[in-house]
C-alpha cells in the first residue's frame, strides 16, 4: 500500500462484529427493482413529437441540430 494511504475498510475476518451485520442486513433486506423500461412511455416523454410541442423542446431540437447530432430525440 502506498505511503500515507490507510485502509479504513475492514474485512469480515478482521472484525468479528461485522459478521452479525453481514448475517442480518444482507440476508433480510432486498433492494427493490425500480427501473422498468417501457419503449412507448419513453417515446411519449422524450420523443420528437413531444419536443416539437413546446418552445423549450423546439430549442432543444434546434441545439441538437446545430451540434450535428445524428439522433435528435429518443
Amino acid at each position: 500500500m502506498p505511503r500515507g494511504v490507510h485502509n479504513v475498510w475492514k474485512t469480515w475476518e478482521e472484525d468479528p462484529s461485522l459478521e452479525k451485520i453481514k448475517d442480518e442486513e444482507y440476508t433480510s433486506y432486498h433492494m427493490s427493482i425500480t427501473y422498468q423500461p417501457k419503449k412507448r412511455k419513453r417515446k411519449r416523454s422524450h420523443g420528437f413529437l413531444k419536443r416539437s410541442r413546446t418552445a423549450q423542446g423546439r430549442r432543444t431540437i434546434q441545439r441538437r441540430r446545430q451540434k450535428g447530432r445524428k439522433k435528435l430525440t429518443v
